[in-house]
């Protein structure tokens, strides 16, 4: 099954030949070369590549792959007409004054434009609403005709009014679209006049922030930002002006051969297959003007004033349906594509009819021009790709482009992300998808590795019997190869491919960590060897025999011990390689890693591979890569021995010279060394940037854990200093108590009078005696403090001080 945009539903797939026929004939629409590439671009291509591979990878059809360039078109001519006015104006002399002048006069004619257009915009939503609301109203008050003839029926009409109802359903569908996408494009609009606006805010701040006066050419320095902030606005004004003067051919043809270029460059960093044929515009001329020529001897196109139209009137009237992707959209001027819309005439028949052949104008290249059966199966429609809400385009400038992407994510990350989305559905590039695709790349990299690593381990010779586990295992080896089949025959679903992938590395992690506990297990539970038994036989003083070997050399506790540790058998590293085989056939039928098909025959894998890297000594495995680790094991050793001929060996050196090698050595050289809880490490081979990530990632988590703890050691010291300044700024307790006693004992320190002289007895010398002891506990915790160290308060100021600073220049760092 394929998903057909043109039936907005999944239909069979049959090559045009007949259900067994393997050769499938596929035309792409390319791209319009008048700018660099973005993300929106990497959606559709790299989704198309993906399906492409899938067809002839995993269904082994014989896809021959065309894909056109559209290297004449409004877009190009105006993009290649405003750049080389831009330059020519940039290169003219001009004074700064002139220059921030003339920006602010682009600036405010484009906002003039822009808010035109934004207003027509709101305007098309404000009509459907107006027409919305009157059908509402029209079909809720049925006419008298209606009500008469509704009671004149005994029966009811259930088909009809079913029908009725689905027509209803459908219409309502298609007004919901409508006003879905006329939002769309006002928010559109409104997005290009707030970057206006900006612009203006912009341009009046680096004037003010301009001399009067400045006579400098511009050419000074100066000059670039206002370029940077209204070159496109000024490239504008300036087509308007004198865009017809621009006549030579070159000029066009150089700047939609740039940008193909520049085009086919980030195709082949994201490791796209080239197209089988390319066909560029401006090579079929001949046959596009036949081709027009044919369709207005049909009658379904007609000229006017050297323009040609497709009568869109006839087309319908010959029983074929206009607009199948988009039937809201017939009619509506705020809903034509953007060719159309800047395509501004009265010449047309109908307001749905649009060009095939446009009359050149002052200014533009031209061509001689001209004065059904189908051909397309299967329609396919990647989704758009949107960011903030809005569809990421070159109108708006609100594209990321294919290279800068690619200095964040490599050609396998930005694969991976799209794999992971349904190819005709909208996506949205933000963190969520991002998130998504890093979660699935750290999964898939583990596995990949977690397996090479238990293949490499498992013992020579060992036991090949398969136990319950290997069962499971292969039980889910089956049972994804068909999950995997399933959801690439349903529309090539990529996404649903990788999910069932995702369940088997779970089963394979699963499968590792059962049979590393029942190893473990075993081990743990065999008994102890016949010497350390005899050992403790006799400590404990028992006069039991010993069992000693038998005549093969191995005693009855040996032979247990051995029986038990085969009753467990290790993995099984055939069934590991299958399970990773199959992980990778799938990932490599989506171009996610190199396949047999990304590489000449008879050629090495790492110097034709899809990534562009060739193969060199530095790479793994090579002769560099191989001389710098055993280099890098050379040194520890000279390191380790150099700390054996001292006199005493200090273990934490030891212990941190092999931290070292682990930490900053080996991850140089693409090497990952982790430590197991059974004292033994394991090695793995990884990107040396990605290991220098982890490091500086772990190097800030440790900083951070180590300015939280020298902040709270600083608060508790600050508390503390705090709470003892204040009991040493306390009166003494004879100060504290002499508004209520007149005389205190010279040795103990207790109330002897009251305030007024007399000797306190009874029950007033037990109170003063409570009030004492009270005042002495609350200064007691700085008595004792003073008593362990006199100068405990400027101690504990000045380590208060000593950590503040330190925390200070931790921040600083």
């Amino acid at each position: 099954m394929l998903y057909n945009s043109l039936l907005d539903e999944k239909v069979p797939f049959f090559p045009s030949a007949g259900p067994h026929s393997r050769q499938v004939t596929w035309y792409t629409c390319g791209p319009t070369v008048y700018d660099s590439s973005h993300m929106g671009h990497a959606r559709t291509y790299v989704t198309f590549d993906i399906a492409r591979r899938v067809l002839e990878d995993y269904f082994g059809y014989n896809v021959s792959f065309v894909m056109n360039v559209t290297d004449v078109d409004d877009k190009i001519i105006m993009r290649a007409r405003r750049n080389y006015l831009l330059a020519q104006y940039i290169s003219s002399g001009k004074s700064l004054q002139e220059v921030l002048a003339f920006a602010e006069e682009a600036v405010e004619w484009c906002i003039v434009r822009q808010k035109a257009k934004h207003d027509a915009a709101l305007n098309a939503i404000d009509a459907l609403k107006s027409t919305s609301t009157a059908a509402a109203s029209s079909n809720s008050t049925p006419s008298a005709a209606a009500a008469a003839d509704s009671h004149s029926h005994a029966e009811p009409a259930t088909g009809s009014s079913s029908s009725a109802s689905a027509q209803e359903k459908s219409r309502s569908a298609a007004q919901g679209r409508k006003a879905a996408e006329l939002e769309t494009q006002a928010q559109g609009e409104a997005f290009k006049l707030e970057r206006i606006h900006t612009a203006r805010v912009k341009l009046a701040a680096l004037k003010a922030e301009t001399p009067s006066g400045t006579a400098s050419s511009s050419s000074s320095s100066s000059t670039p930002p206002v370029i940077e902030i209204a070159g496109d606005f000024m490239a504008d004004l300036l087509d308007q002006r004198l865009g017809s003067g621009v006549v030579e051919p070159s000029i066009y043809r150089a700047h939609a051969a740039k940008f193909e270029a520049e085009f086919f460059d980030d195709m082949d960093a994201l490791g796209c297959r080239r197209p089988d044929v390319t066909t560029r515009v401006s090579e079929y001329m001949d046959e596009i003007v036949s081709y027009v020529s044919g369709i207005i001897t049909n009658g379904m196109a007609y000229e006017a004033n050297g323009s040609v139209y497709f009568d869109t009137n006839s087309f319908r009237a010959c029983g074929h349906t206009y607009a199948k992707l988009k039937p809201w959209a017939v009619g509506n001027a705020a809903l034509a594509s953007e060719g159309e819309a800047n395509f501004e005439t009265r010449e047309k028949r109908g307001p749905a009819d649009f060009a095939l052949w446009k009359a050149a104008k002052p200014g533009e290249p031209s061509w001689d021009s001209p004065g059904c059966q189908q051909w397309v199966n299967y329609f396919l429609h990647a989704g758009h790709l949107s960011i903030e809400g809005l569809k990421m385009s070159k109108s708006l400038k609100n594209f990321i482009s294919i290279k800068d992407a690619l200095k964040t994510y490599s050609p396998r990350q930005l694969r991976l992300m799209m794999a992971l989305q349904p190819w005709f559905r909208p996506m949205v590039y933000g963190d969520s998808a991002r998130t998504e695709m890093r979660a699935k790349e750290a999964m898939l990299k583990n596995f990949f590795q977690n397996v090479e690593v238990a293949v490499r381990d498992a013992p020579a010779g060992a036991s090949a019997k398969w136990q319950l586990e290997e069962m499971l295992l292969n039980d889910k080896i089956q049972s994804t190869q068909t999950a995997v089949h399933a959801a690439l025959l349903d529309s090539i679903n990529t996404a649903g491919a990788l999910d069932a992938v995702s369940d088997l590395i779970k089963a394979v992690n699963k499968y590792l960590s059962t049979k590393e506990a029942l190893l473990a297990s075993a081990s743990h539970s065999a008994p102890s060897s016949p010497t350390a038994t005899a050992a403790a036989a006799a400590a404990a003083g028992s006069s039991e025999p010993v069992a000693h070997s038998n005549g093969d050399g191995a005693s009855p506790a040996a032979a247990q011990q051995q029986q038990q540790q085969q009753a467990v058998s290790p993995v099984q590293p055939l069934l590991l390689k299958k399970a990773s085989a199959f992980v990778t056939r799938v990932l490599s039928v989506m171009g996610i890693v190199d396949g047999p098909t990304d590489r000449l025959g008879f050629s090495d894998h790492a110097s034709e591979s899809t990534s562009g890297q060739g193969a060199s000594s530095s790479a793994p495995g090579g002769t560099a890569h191989l001389t710098a680790i055993l280099n890098a094991f050379s040194g520890f050793r000279d390191e380790v021995r150099g700390l054996g001929k001292g006199k005493v060996v200090d273990g934490k050196e030891v212990m941190l010279a092999c931290d070292s090698v682990r930490d900053k050595v080996l991850p140089e050289l693409g090497v990952r060394l982790e430590d197991r809880s059974d004292g033994k490490a394991i090695w793995k081979l990884d990107d040396p940037e990605v290991l220098r990530e982890e490091a500086a990632e772990r190097a800030r988590a440790a900083a951070e854990a180590s300015r939280k703890k020298l902040a709270s050691s600083r608060d508790l010291k600050a508390k503390e200093l705090e709470k003892l300044s204040k009991l040493a700024a306390l009166p003494s307790v004879q100060t504290a108590m002499g508004d209520k006693y007149s005389k205190f004992d010279a040795v103990s320190g207790l109330p002897t009078h009251d305030k007024d002289g007399a000797a306190l007895e009874g029950k007033a010398a037990d109170k003063a005696a409570k009030e004492h002891e009270k005042a002495l506990k609350v200064r007691e915790p700085l008595a004792r403090r003073l008593a362990e160290e006199p100068q405990a308060l400027e101690l504990l100021a000045a380590e208060v001080e000593a950590l503040t600073a330190q925390l200070a220049a931790l921040t600083t760092q």
